[in-house]
């Protein structure tokens, strides 16, 4: 069941509102500086903890959804456990704990709707500002570059940042109703500027990815099913409302991508290097590379990992020191020892290629931290798809929970289906999508307020 703000809220105390600020603060500066960030995700966890010393911490109540977080944490810890790698796995596992950290806390944070709003408010403005400065270096390189945000990094991973975001852009429409409509109007505006910059990136996964979540979210239409103000029947307003949702989404979509060759066009440097546009990359690449781009030749490095460490993984971190020699020893050039029989027969990596991650969340997850770790995955995301399922038919009689729910449904389907040909849910994007996950698991929590320090919400 979904909890609104309620009607007498009050004051809030003081720690709330600093921690509050705190996670804004945090989310704002994720995309935009690594030192800042780090600072305030621990100062934002010190609070939290402080909050909810003693009794407080002690009476939460955990459910299905904390013990898929708690499985994904756990297959982080124990990847790589009898790979030989253990000690250099348990010490990238640090960015997994992190993200459920997010999660975690947000959920049980006791944060009302309209502060989680505010939170997603601060995560679109500090997108906004990386993608100001992203485009202003882009047009200003030496070379023709890629659209990079500033601490998020490589295009591939920057795009599916700007996917997340621009669902939280659309979440923040659905939820302003009653804002005034030059806000109404600059947030469209931002969404157009986020679904633009998704082309300039030309990551195609995380372009698709947005599709499906547009299409899916014109499909799902989370509006109100009637408006109070207006008579019960007969019901033609809010199907009315839920068109003109779908044509706007549509329309989104559509401007986008005209916008986007206005640009290209007019543009006096090019928005990406030689050969690497949407419609130049089905075209540059080798014939070798195939439609996937490579990805067969390192899903198939993923394998042989898997297939040697099938339970715990290689370790986290580990595809990157993966290497012809690995899986065959005769590649080397040198006779093959005895006691060194290779994992491919016949001895030939013409097939496999190594690089440092598998461009897929599910192949690197197997490859890495193993069935375990894959079974964790699918259940995080199996429980996420659930509770969104679950709670669509009340976010339809509350606007700003509305809004919640669809900047979670954009954290879902770019992790779920952006990570079948790029590794999500880590790092700077894994911490936004967590922070989408958190903040409907926070929404729609049934259990009244715990004891203790968080008896004052």
């Amino acid at each position: 069941m979904i909890r609104s703000d309620p009607a007498d809220a009050g004051a809030e105390p003081l720690p709330l509102r600093g921690e509050v600020a705190l996670l804004c603060a945090f989310l704002f500066f994720v995309p935009l500086f690594e030192v800042p960030k780090q600072l305030l995700w621990l100062a934002w966890v010190a609070l939290w903890l402080f909050r909810r010393a003693g009794p407080g911490l002690r009476a939460l109540r955990w459910s299905a959804s904390d013990l898929a977080l708690g499985a994904f944490a756990a297959s982080a810890l124990t990847a790589g456990m009898f790979a030989g790698s253990w000690g250099r796995s348990l010490a990238e596992a640090g960015d997994a704990l992190r993200l459920v950290s997010v999660a975690l806390l947000v959920a049980h944070g006791g944060y009302r709707p309209r502060q989680l709003a505010a939170a997603c408010a601060a995560a679109l403005a500090g997108t906004v500002a990386a993608l100001g400065w992203a485009g202003f270096e882009l047009l200003h390189a030496t070379q023709p570059s890629f659209l990079q945000l500033h601490s998020v990094g490589h295009v591939n991973h920057s795009a599916i940042y700007l996917a997340i975001a621009l669902a939280i852009a659309i979440g923040l429409v659905l939820a302003g109703g009653r804002d005034p409509r030059w806000l109404r109007a600059s947030l469209v505006a931002v969404a157009l500027a986020l679904c633009v910059s998704l082309f300039v990136a030309a990551s195609r996964a995380a372009l698709a990815a947005a599709v499906a979540f547009l299409l899916a979210l014109a499909w799902a239409a989370p509006l109100r099913a009637r408006d109070a103000s207006a008579p019960r029947e007969p019901d033609a307003r809010p199907a009315a409302s839920r068109r003109r949702f779908r044509i706007l989404i549509f329309a989104l979509l559509a401007a986008a991508a005209l916008l986007y060759g206005v640009v290209e066009q007019f543009s006096p440097r090019p928005l990406q290097p030689q050969g690497e546009s949407l419609s130049e990359k089905f075209e540059s690449r080798p014939a070798q590379a195939g439609v996937l781009a490579f990805r067969a030749q390192l899903w198939r490095v993923a394998a042989l990992a898997f297939s040697a460490h099938p339970v715990f993984g290689i370790g986290n971190g580990q595809f990157a020191s993966l290497h012809p020699q690995t899986f065959c020893p005769d590649a080397s050039g040198e006779p093959r020892q005895p006691a060194a029989a290779a994992l491919i027969d016949p001895c030939d990596v013409s097939t496999l290629l190594f690089a440092s991650h598998a461009h897929s969340l599910y192949a690197n997850t197997l490859a890495e931290r193993g069935a375990l770790g894959l079974l964790a995955i699918g259940w995080l995301l199996g429980i996420w798809a659930r509770r969104l399922a679950g709670t669509l038919a009340a976010c339809r009689g509350d606007a700003l929970l509305a809004g919640l729910w669809c900047a979670s449904l954009g954290g879902w389907c770019i992790t779920a289906l952006a990570g079948l040909l790029n590794t999500t849910l880590h790092h700077e994007h894994g911490i936004l999508a967590m922070f989408t996950l958190g903040a409907l698991l926070a929404v729609s929590r049934s259990q009244p307020p715990a004891p203790g320090r968080l008896a004052r919400r």
